[in-house]
């Protein structure tokens, strides 16, 4: 099956990249044992918190990620 990369980065707002950004860094650390937490407003500085089950946590600003 052959599949195209769709460029969205022109055609999206703020929220929508921020959205899609999630998406992308949630499918890259789910096969390292994480999951994301997203929060629509800052805590401590971070967009978002990933969350392994041993406990162990990250806090990411997505800004920051993929820029």
């Amino acid at each position: 099956m052959n599949r195209i990369d769709i460029d969205y980065g022109h055609e999206l707002n703020g929220r929508q990249k921020a959205n899609r950004n999630t998406a992308k860094l949630s499918a890259v650390v789910a096969g390292r044992g994480y999951s994301i937490m997203w929060f629509s407003d800052d805590y401590n500085g971070a967009d978002l918190i990933a969350l392994r089950e041993d406990g162990e946590r990250r806090c990411c600003p997505l800004t920051k990620v993929f820029t």
